[in-house]
């Protein structure tokens, strides 16, 4: 795949900016063609800050991987997978556990999907 057609991802400023890692990751339905549905945050975002629009960027998601190569192994869950960091570094499924961390830093995304 050309880097042109490479799919893009949400990713929280904290994170592509550098001033953060990727804390919590998660895979929701696609909202265009070359959308990957990863959705990809330092994981202590508020609801204010990712309210603004101005606080997400769609990335792509080769790029990001590339400076982020942890999270190359996570990408080819399916929709609905969802993971987090522990407190040793370690990503963790919370697919189910986490279900309402994640779901609700997901309805935050979409709101700003549907900003864009």
């Amino acid at each position: 795949m050309s880097e042109s057609e490479a799919p893009f991802c949400l990713v929280s400023r904290r994170v592509s900016e550098g001033a953060a890692r990727p804390g919590l990751v998660y895979r929701d339905k696609p909202f265009a063609r070359d959308d990957s549905g990863w959705r990809i945050f330092a994981g202590d975002e508020e609801g204010a800050f990712l309210a603004n629009p101005d606080n997400t960027h769609l990335v792509r998601l080769e790029a990001l991987s590339a400076l982020h190569p942890d999270l190359e192994p996570l990408l080819a869950a399916r929709t609905g997978s969802a993971f987090e960091r522990d407190q040793e570094g370690r990503w963790r499924d919370v697919s189910e556990e986490g279900q309402a961390d994640w779901e609700r830093a997901g309805k935050r995304a979409r709101k700003v999907d549907n900003h864009r």
